[in-house]
């Protein structure tokens, strides 16, 4: 009979005990959720022992930690961090404090609820009893945030401005595939930026480009890093045009990149050589027009004369140009053209 006694005891016992630590949990919970960071504690292994709605919400969409089918501790975590080595390094040295139950503080980025990047502060700080804890906190870094938003706007005002600049631009990776294009290098090509950074390689519009050159990133058939030519280039109708191209070889974090400027000759050549056509066009009309005709500056001077005009004054070109209009005159007729 005591032995059932002391059985329905411990039991009893047991029970409010279990009831005294649900009724802690919950008190524990209610104070984290009204924290305003998102909050979790973990034990050594990472494993969530206890999380706020804002940490729930932050991992997997949804603030209760029931039925998320989401790990809720710091493997959760590593799901929604950006793709960086730096952000890799910071979780690490953090991990490597909370084993050591000290505390710590990093800037990471992660992957918003939109999709988007987006800094945080991300802390650990230790948590004595028995077991070891550790208490994991997410903050948004409101400065940060608003210094990436300033600089990604400036850039995208720089983006309008060389997409539309007169001068052709464009960048491409070590495999000489174009990551980024300008739409007036594009249009010269004879297609669009989005083509061209959708898998076209800068050797496929160089003329007799070789893909498999030790460097297919280079516009120069010497391969330098830093450099500028002659290019001659082959638009997608065929079309041909020699150009002046200027590149530089720098690196984006663990890769390399070119950033090259592109000026179109042959347009130029074009309009030199309707502007000389129009001036021989119009030398032609001059000689031959049956009307004397002369060309004065500011001050009177003639600068050139047709024959016609010449003659008319009983002089030779030579004798006319280079001379005030009125000695062309008759002396009774100079000091009226004077004044005009």
């Amino acid at each position: 009979l005591s032995v059932v006694v002391l059985a329905v005891v411990a039991l009893v016992w047991y029970r409010m005990r279990f009831k005294d630590a649900q009724r802690l949990t919950v008190l524990h919970r209610a104070a984290l959720d009204n924290m305003e960071n998102a909050v979790l504690l973990a034990d050594r292994r990472g494993q969530n022992v206890l999380s706020n709605r804002h940490w729930n919400l932050r991992i997997s969409g949804n603030d209760s930690a029931a039925g998320s089918g989401v790990n809720l501790g710091l493997a959760g975590l590593k799901g929604i961090l950006f793709d960086e080595e730096s952000n890799r390094q910071s979780l690490q040295a953090l991990e490597v404090a909370a084993a050591a139950h000290e505390a710590a503080d990093r800037d990471v980025a992660i992957i918003d609820k939109n999709g988007h990047k987006a800094w945080c502060r991300l802390s650990v700080r230790p948590v004595d009893g028995d077991p070891l804890l550790s208490m994991w906190s997410l903050a948004d870094a409101d400065v940060r945030n608003a210094v990436e938003a300033a600089v990604d706007a400036e850039q995208g005002l720089l983006t309008d401005f060389l997409d539309e600049f007169p001068i052709g631009y464009f960048s491409a990776d070590e495999q000489g595939h174009f990551v980024h294009a300008n739409t007036t290098f594009a249009a010269w090509l004879g297609t669009t930026p989005e083509k061209l950074t959708g898998g076209k390689r800068l050797q496929d519009y160089i003329a007799g480009g070789d893909q498999n050159s030790d460097a297919p990133w280079s516009l120069l058939p010497t391969q330098e890093t830093i450099g500028c030519g002659k290019v001659d280039f082959v638009a997608e109708d065929g079309r041909r045009f020699d150009a002046f191209g200027a590149q530089t070889m720098v690196s984006d974090g663990a890769a390399l990149r070119t950033r090259s400027l592109v000026r179109d000759l042959s347009s130029e050549r074009d309009l030199t050589s309707a502007l000389q056509s129009a001036e021989d066009r119009f030398q032609r009309l001059f000689d031959a027009a049956p009307v004397g005709i002369a060309l004065l500056d500011a001050t009177g001077v003639v600068t050139d004369c047709s024959v016609v005009f010449a003659e008319m004054a009983g002089k030779t070109e030579a004798e006319v140009e280079q001379k005030n209009l009125w000695s062309c005159a008759s002396v009774d007729d100079r000091d009226r053209l004077r004044r005009w």
